[in-house]
Parts: structure tokens; C-alpha cells; sequence
């Protein structure tokens, strides 16, 4: 893919309320790509009229459910800032959609399977689409989560006031989603752990200089003989390399892409010091 195409489909991707003309081109527009429109704001009806085309758009709908999450994954909230009203889209006087697009589809399973029709069938409001639209998914979540992992090493063992702390050298700048909306990454060693290695109920927790830097709470693991176990943190591949951070000036870890036991990639070497502090000298 070329830069040009990449900028293009970003545009395409995250454009919401703040889309500049300059999005909905001729060429896209002329094209049978659908735009997404995240409200209903005159900018894509404007620009087609100028162009004089027909426009097709997928309009984000806003399904005021509770989805009994994290409040910051709770994008499907009356009063969230995602998606439109089904009585803003009804009162529009748009037509009943002629396609159903239930975006990344549903997460990450860490129990057992959803029934994921069941859900899209409570979600849709019947009011707004025909019987025999088609339904489309990225479905992208899942595969890309669960194909990536963090690998870490402990550092060592410690007790304060009952309570036991795994500290390992991956830190909340490698893995933030447990401190920053409480998602679970499964953990486990790399390799099998001695019989004799008792089970104790411990947090998993990185260097990083505050008490939110933890990558699992009060998760049953067996009891470290010593620092330099190597233990993975599962489901990784969607969100944390993408949201790590330089936060206490830490260097991006290496990320290899493994074709096989025997064949891999280096995506991304690992950074020096130098590479954090050459913009500032």
C-alpha cells in the first residue's frame, strides 16, 4: 500500500465530527466506497451536491445500551460521543438501511463463547433496517489479538502486608489496558512450572514509577523460584505495541513477527537511550 492510500484510508477510518472537505474527494465520492459518518452533519451531503454525485455512507448507530463494561468501553451509552441517535436518524428522513455494519464485531472471548447473533439481533432496532440486509464485520479484533504476545522476565519476588507482587520488566508502558480501563491478559510461564512450585494469588506488576503500573491483579499463579522466569501476557496483539509510551523515558521493546519455530521477522528493533533523547540534543 502506498502512503498516499494509507493517508487516504486513515482519513476514511477515523474521520468523525471534525472531517475536513478535503476527505470526501471526487475520486471516492465517483467511487463505490461507502464513507462513515459518525453524525449527521451537512459536510458529505454539501460536497456531494458540489460534485454532483450520489453519495452512499454508513451512519454509526448509537443503540443506548449497557454493554456492563469499563465506562471507557462503553461506546454504545445514550450519552457517549460515538454514533447517532436512532430517532435523529429516523426523523432525518433517511430510508431503512440497505447494509449492516457491526464494525470490529464482537471482542475478545477470555469465558465462554458469546452467542454473537443473539446480540446483534437484541442490538439492531428492527424500525431501521430491512429484514434481509446483509451484515458485514471487520472482524479483525479477535484474530490480531490473539495472535500477539508480550514476553517478560521477573525481576523478583515481594510481600507487603500480605499481599505478594511479581515485579517483571514489561510495565504499563508495554502493556496499559489493565490500568487504564481493568482489561485481563491472561499470563502464564513460559515453560511448565516445577510440581513442587506452589500456587499462590499474586499481582503482576512492572517498574514504572506508580501504583498503576500493573499488568494482572490478584491472579493465581505458580509462585516463582527465582527472578529470571519468563512468563507471557496473552491476548497483546490488537492494542499493545500500538498504545505503547516512552512514559519514565522507557524504551520500545523489540517486536518480532514469528513465521515458525525456526523463521521470524524483527518488525521493530529495540530502542536506545539515544533514540529517546536525539530529539531534544
Amino acid at each position: 500500500m502506498s502512503l498516499e492510500r494509507l493517508r487516504e484510508h486513515l482519513r476514511q477510518e477515523f474521520g468523525h465530527l471534525s472531517s475536513p472537505a478535503f476527505v470526501y474527494s471526487s475520486a471516492t465520492l465517483h467511487s463505490s466506497v461507502l464513507r462513515y459518518k459518525d453524525a449527521l452533519t451537512p459536510l458529505l451531503v454539501n460536497v456531494a451536491r458540489e460534485l454532483g454525485v450520489r453519495a452512499r455512507a454508513l451512519v454509526r448507530l448509537n443503540p443506548a445500551l449497557d454493554a456492563h463494561t469499563h465506562p471507557y468501553l462503553a461506546t454504545a451509552l445514550a450519552d457517549s460521543k460515538f454514533g447517532v441517535e436512532v430517532d435523529q436518524i429516523r426523523d432525518s428522513g433517511w430510508q431503512k438501511a440497505s447494509m449492516i455494519n457491526l464494525g470490529g464485531g464482537l471482542s475478545v472471548s477470555y469465558e465462554p463463547p458469546i452467542d454473537g447473533g443473539y446480540h446483534q439481533e437484541e442490538t439492531i432496532p428492527t424500525s431501521l433496517i430491512n429484514p434481509t440486509s446483509p451484515l458485514s464485520s471487520k472482524k479483525r479484533i479477535t484474530p490480531e489479538t490473539t495472535k500477539g504476545v508480550v514476553m517478560t522476565e521477573v525481576m523478583g519476588v515481594k510481600t507487603n502486608a500480605g499481599r505478594e507482587f511479581v515485579v517483571v520488566d514489561a510495565a504499563m508502558t508495554e502493556v496499559i489496558r489493565p490500568a487504564l480501563y481493568g482489561v485481563h491478559h491472561p499470563i502464564c510461564y513460559v515453560t511448565t512450572p516445577s510440581a513442587h512450585q506452589e500456587v499462590a494469588e499474586v499481582d503482576v506488576v512492572g517498574p514504572v514509577c506508580e501504583s498503576g503500573d500493573f499488568l494482572a491483579r490478584r491472579c493465581f499463579l505458580p509462585r516463582p523460584s527465582a527472578s529470571g522466569d519468563a512468563l507471557v501476557v496473552w491476548a497483546a496483539g490488537a492494542y499493545c505495541a500500538s498504545m505503547a509510551s516512552n512514559y519514565n523515558l522507557r524504551p520500545h521493546a523489540l517486536e518480532v513477527l514469528v513465521h515458525s519455530p525456526d523463521s521470524y521477522k524483527v518488525l521493530r528493533r529495540p530502542q536506545e537511550f539515544e533514540d529517546l533523547v536525539r530529539e531534544f540534543l
